[in-house]
């Protein structure tokens, strides 16, 4: 029996402002992508220019 893996992670933290949020999605998806986990809820993705952050240092298509 295969089992499925969950992972949720607050992408901000702490402080709002100047969290270095480019290194931050940098090093959040290289842990996922060499990670075996199945599904990633990533919470405080708070506009469409922190979505694209994420999606544009993700190295697997």
């Amino acid at each position: 029996m295969s089992g499925l893996t969950v992972a949720s992670l607050n992408t901000r933290g702490i402080p709002l402002r100047g969290s270095r949020l480019g290194e931050r999605c940098t090093a959040i998806a290289a842990v996922f992508e060499a990670s075996a986990v199945d599904v990633v809820n990533f919470q405080e993705v708070l506009t469409y220019y922190h979505l694209r952050q994420l999606v544009r240092r993700r190295t697997a298509s």
